[in-house]
């Protein structure tokens, strides 16, 4: 599990994966980033949660160390000291975004510009020029941080009587590796959003 560590002003200082939770305490894969941070220094985790969204915990750096975790083996670990959640955003089966992507969906091989308005790891929501009727399902590419996922979209709902129509939609048939990755990169939009005060 992806975990962000920031400042107590939300500036992401450091990125890791989440290896082992024990007494409030967890430990951090090392890896190529460089952690720049003194024995005892407060700062926010953001927790990127599949099903709870993002969690905000308030914590402190402890040391960096060699350990020994559980069905891993030996890792260089950063540790952490958990003091409290702060707060969990959007308690949902999965986390919906604001978006304002512009792209293109393929209708029998016919490129169709689209505006993308939110996003989340099970569907999107985008307006279109196009009158499609509820139903009708169409290629898309998510192309989005060098990620490029070729996906099947099928329209659940329609909003507007004149163009440009709104459809609500869900993604067909999303292997659960692709979906993982579009679920970090909602997480990532969710954060970049938050900081810019647009949610």
């Amino acid at each position: 599990m992806k975990v962000d560590v920031c400042s107590l002003d939300n500036k992401r200082i450091w990125s890791g994966e989440l290896v082992r939770e024990v007494n409030k305490q967890w430990a951090l894969r090392k890896n190529e980033e460089d952690l720049h941070l003194a024995p005892g220094s407060l700062v926010k985790l953001i927790q990127y949660h599949s099903v709870r969204g993002l969690v905000y915990h308030e914590g402190a750096f402890l040391n960096s160390k060699r350990e020994y975790i559980e069905g891993i083996g030996y890792l260089d670990v950063h540790l952490f000291r958990i003091d409290r959640v702060l707060e969990a955003v959007q308690r949902r089966r999965e986390v919906k975004v604001r978006t304002r992507i512009e792209d293109v969906i393929l209708d029998a091989g016919r490129r169709v510009p689209i505006k993308i308005l939110n996003l989340s790891a099970s569907g999107l929501y985008f307006e279109a020029e196009e009158d499609y009727p509820v139903g009708k399902k169409v290629d898309y590419i998510f192309s989005q941080e060098k990620m490029r996922i070729p996906l099947k979209i099928e329209i659940l709902r329609k909003t507007g009587e004149k163009p440009p129509y709104g459809y609500g939609c869900r993604f067909v048939g999303l292997a659960e590796s692709h979906q993982d990755s579009v679920r970090r990169y909602v997480f990532q939009v969710q954060v970049k959003n938050r900081r810019e005060g647009r949610e």
